[in-house]
């Protein structure tokens, strides 16, 4: 399957958070072909995700100039758990990297400054070949490959190749059409959009065989090897034994197995789970809003069988409602993640996010639990908390006020022997590694100081 030829240019940025009060933000620099000449006609869109992978919009878009400049003013000012994503689209070429960003693809907490100067080189669409086999490396016809991210690496196929970085290809799908292709007779398949000095990650899926996925850092990632798959089967009903609809329910390998999956109940409540790897599995409801259930484990999958599981019931269980406040002033914490979960019981957990006034609503099931605190992406950061012992009734309601203080900043940079800033390094205070960061573009980090640790930053 052939995808029109265009240019596309993927350049990962965020705010650093706070971002000085400002309400809007900018971002420029320079579009150039591997030869380092500048491309003109270039569109550069402006690209906000949020946190969930398709919580993406296009906020602003500019087009290079003769000498390949761009620039994106006022752009509106991310929130908590968003950032933005630049993608720049040209008849003829396909996508680059900006130089110098290092590692630096996150889904949440990306801080390169938004308003540098930066280079992107474009280069001209490549193709990527790869073949589907099973384990005795018989080929698979009928495969569906989906690329779902592209990586560049270092010395790639293409003029010199950017530095390792990585971009989502969902970002890409909001502006264009991204086919998936089908691999052939042979186990063959062909993607004819590939940029030159990139390499696709693709998902593999056929009934029958557990999803696969084929990167660049793959030993081989043009021979991509599927094994055969089992599927679990059950429903979820209500106290009554009446079919619960619509519900996540998910599969996950027991005792660090490989494989997984999930699957949404039907109209009787039913469900059937597919493409697991042979092993050992535990079922649970996923993200229900209005209802729990306990787990099911030790379900036993082997490949080409469907294993019948007996059924989840359903109730209402208790809502532990969780206010967290600031320990000096008394005020609402917004932003912080909050988490609960059984140490030494099967029962599920949960997680939240608490709101503008500070609040977070967690169903549980009756039982003992340990609530934790952490900040996660919020503007200002406090000292993580657990809370144990929060014994849980049935049903009802039961209601913790969690008061928390404000966390030490560590701030600092980070250089090479040279002076020069190095992106993308790894920061971590305490022993052993009580609190963890990356620097951003500009070798800048900032990090929480666990507390009683005097230690400098390793």
């Amino acid at each position: 399957m052939v995808c029109r030829s265009f240019a596309v240019v993927a350049l990962v940025f965020a705010l650093c958070i706070p971002c000085l009060g400002a309400e809007t933000v900018s971002a420029r620099g320079v579009v150039v072909d591997p030869e380092g000449n500048p491309v003109s006609g270039v569109k550069v869109y402006a690209v906000m995700r949020g946190p969930a992978w398709d919580a993406i919009s296009v906020k602003g878009a500019a087009v290079s100039g003769a000498e390949g400049r761009f620039e994106l003013a006022s752009l509106p000012k991310p929130k908590i758990e968003q950032g933005y994503d630049l993608i720049a689209l040209k008849a003829g070429e396909y996508l680059g990297w900006a130089e110098g960003q290092g590692k630096l693809f996150k889904r949440f907490r990306r801080d390169l400054q938004p308003d540098g100067d930066y280079r992107i080189t474009v280069s001209k669409p490549d193709v990527y070949e790869g073949r589907v086999v099973d384990t005795a490396g018989n080929p698979i016809a009928g495969v569906e490959v989906v690329p779902y991210s592209l990586f560049a690496r270092p010395g790639g196929r293409g003029s010199g190749g950017p530095v390792p970085s990585a971009v989502g290809v969902d970002m890409l799908k909001c502006l264009t059409t991204i086919p998936s292709v089908t691999t052939d007779s042979e186990g063959a398949f062909r993607l004819e959009w590939v940029p030159a000095h990139a390499d696709p990650s693709v998902s593999l899926s056929k009934p029958g065989y557990s999803m696969g996925w084929g990167s660049v850092e793959d030993v081989d990632p043009r021979r991509m090897v599927l094994l055969p798959a089992g599927s679990i089967a059950g429903a979820v009903v209500d106290q009554r034994g009446r079919g619960v609809a619509g519900v996540n329910v998910d599969a996950r390998a027991a005792r660090g197995g490989r494989g997984g999956g999930s699957a949404k109940t039907t109209a009787d409540g039913s469900y059937v789970i597919e493409g697991l790897l042979p092993g050992s599995y535990y079922v649970k409801l996923w993200d229900a809003k209005d209802v729990v259930a306990k787990p099911i484990g030790d379900i036993l999958v082997k490949a080409g069988e469907t294993t019948r599981i007996p059924k989840m019931v359903a109730t209402p269980g208790a809502v532990l409602q969780i206010r967290t406040v600031d320990v000096d002033t008394g005020e609402p914490i917004a932003g912080l993640n909050v988490s609960a979960h059984a140490p030494v019981s099967e029962l599920p957990g949960a997680y939240g996010t608490a709101d503008d006034r500070g609040s977070c609503a967690l169903r549980l099931l009756g039982g003992e639990y340990q609530v934790s605190i952490t900040s996660g992406a919020a503007s200002v950061k406090y000292q993580p908390k657990n809370v144990g012992g929060v014994k849980l009734p049935a049903t009802g309601l039961k209601s913790l006020v969690v008061k928390l203080r404000k966390a030490e900043i560590a701030r600092g940079k980070v250089v090479d022997s040279s002076g020069a800033p190095l992106a993308g390094a790894s920061v971590s205070i305490g022993s052993p590694w009580d609190s963890k960061t990356t620097t951003d573009a500009s070798g800048l980090f900032t990090a929480i100081v666990p507390p009683a640790q005097k230690s400098s930053p390793g």
